[in-house]
């Protein structure tokens, strides 16, 4: 803050200085407005995504008591699938989701999210801390 201080004031002594910071406020400006950039094509490919999925996805809905298959990954190999189930549809969510957690699960599991309410934040993928154990 110091050295930011003079570089404002114009109370510089040494001439290397003043270019270093200018660069580094310059390149940290640059780096937000190309995080905005990176941002907005990411929603453009999502919706181009979006619109490619939704054209060959079926609608289907489920009510309440049905028994449905659900395609989860094995135990030995997350990245291989498998059909599971059937399983009871306990309440729909939305237009292509249903829920499957029974009502003490869903409890246990809303428990859960707020003992760690503090570590969670808006952004999906992302904490609110750095360091934390579980």
């Amino acid at each position: 803050m110091h050295i930011l201080r003079k570089l404002w004031t114009k109370d510089i002594e040494e001439p290397e200085v003043k270019p270093s910071y200018e660069y580094v406020l310059n390149f940290r400006e640059l780096l937000d407005d190309t995080l905005t950039i990176a941002r907005e094509e990411l929603e453009k490919a999502q919706g181009r995504q979006k619109c490619h999925y939704d054209r060959t996805a079926k609608c289907r809905k489920f009510s309440v008591g049905e028994k449905v298959l659900v395609l989860l990954p094995t135990d030995s190999n997350k990245l291989l699938m498998q059909w599971k189930g059937p399983f009871e549809v306990v309440a729909t969510v939305g237009v292509n989701n249903c829920d499957q957690l029974t009502p003490d699960q869903r409890r246990e599991m809303e428990e859960i999210a707020s003992s760690y309410s503090s570590i969670f934040s808006d952004r999906p993928g992302t904490v609110s801390t750095e360091k934390h154990r579980i």
